[in-house]
């Protein structure tokens, strides 16, 4: 698996709008794209849309729109450099923000601060 992401020059993730768990959790996928060091296209639903807008992390393609995720895919070929950019942003933030522990420790917090 490792192996295919590190072959790849962009990573996809569509998603459809109908995929009801994609919308209100993250991706595990996600993860391993953002480390790879790799440009990424992925649909723009749910927590995809959020973690792409504030983190800057890759391009957001309209869910179920072949034309839109072709077309992001051409802007990277055409634009490596800026295309880069975000890969090497999408590793920064992975590695500060959704780390293993990163998460784990903010579940924890959560739960024990929790009002039941």
């Amino acid at each position: 698996y490792i192996e295919c992401l590190m072959a790849a020059d962009i990573l996809l993730l569509p998603r459809s709008s109908d995929s009801v768990s994609d919308l209100s959790t993250f991706p595990g996928r996600l993860a391993d794209y953002m480390l790879s060091n790799r440009p990424i296209v992925a649909s723009d639903v749910g927590e995809l849309s959020i973690i792409f807008r504030n983190d800057r992390i890759g391009y957001l393609s309209k869910s179920d729109d072949v034309s839109d995720f072709s077309s992001n895919i051409s802007d990277i070929i055409e634009n490596e450099e800026f295309a880069m950019e975000m890969a090497a942003n999408a590793r920064k933030v992975s590695v500060e923000k959704y780390s293993w522990k990163k998460l784990t420790d903010k579940l924890i917090n959560r739960v024990y601060n929790a009002d039941f």
